[in-house]
């Protein structure tokens, strides 16, 4: 149980615990409380407290272990990787990109979801140690040559065997030429991007010396037709 929980962090907090006796009937006894701090009992394993409204009666902590909850910046600066793979919606909810008031806004100064990329990316390239950053996009309609496909998990560097891109200038490089080169269609699935993000998760080698933490941060207008 975490100290936060147990006395909203604070030490010298007093803690109240209650004992009930249970009849067959359904009702159940006060048989006293007992109260103390954590400060009380952290430094002795064999504390032992009077009950309350019950003589002779104690309630004794027999073992008592208390570890250091470590915080993610910390897990961060001891060497844990943090890996940020990307997702965006192009579905025709968001409006053509020739749109005034279309998220995907041909002109950047208008355009949202380039704001969020810059907002969000500028924060989190520092924690990415290659700044080699997997770029997706799913909900549009591809033009392959003379072929068309909607698609749900595309890359927008055009490679998906190596969908990253170099630093946060080639992430927002990447999905300027990508309004370009894709048709806005639909419907919302994430299915396919959560898929090919935990596979790629899951093939790292981790281990308690190599540490590294999967971010997928998914861009999206609103309704999710695949939610289940």
């Amino acid at each position: 149980m975490l100290v936060q929980d147990l006395c909203g962090g604070d030490r010298d907090k007093e803690i109240k615990v209650e004992f009930f006796q249970s009849s067959k009937n359904g009702r159940h006894k006060n048989l006293g409380s007992a109260l103390f701090t954590v400060n009380e009992v952290k430094d002795d394993a064999n504390t032992e407290l009077s009950l309350v409204k019950q003589k002779g009666a104690k309630l004794t902590f027999n073992k008592l272990v208390f570890q250091k909850r470590n915080s993610f910046l910390e897990y961060i600066f001891g060497g844990c990787e943090l890996n940020l793979a990307i997702a965006i919606d192009f579905t025709l909810s968001n409006g053509k990109p020739t749109d005034r008031d279309s998220l995907h806004n041909l002109n950047i100064n208008r355009n949202e979801y380039y704001k969020a990329l810059t907002s969000v990316g500028k924060i989190l390239e520092f924690y990415d140690t290659d700044k080699q950053f997997p770029l997706l996009g799913f909900g549009a309609r591809l033009n392959l040559g003379c072929r068309q496909f909607d698609s749900h998990c595309f890359a927008l560097n055009g490679n998906i065997c190596n969908p990253e891109c170099d630093g946060l200038d080639g992430v927002l490089g990447a999905y300027r030429k990508a309004l370009n080169n894709v048709d806005l269609y639909g419907p919302t699935h994430f299915n396919q991007i959560i898929k090919l993000v935990n596979d790629m998760a899951e093939g790292a080698n981790v281990s308690q010396q190599n540490q590294k933490y999967q971010i997928l941060l998914i861009l999206t207008d609103g309704i999710i037709n695949d939610m289940k």
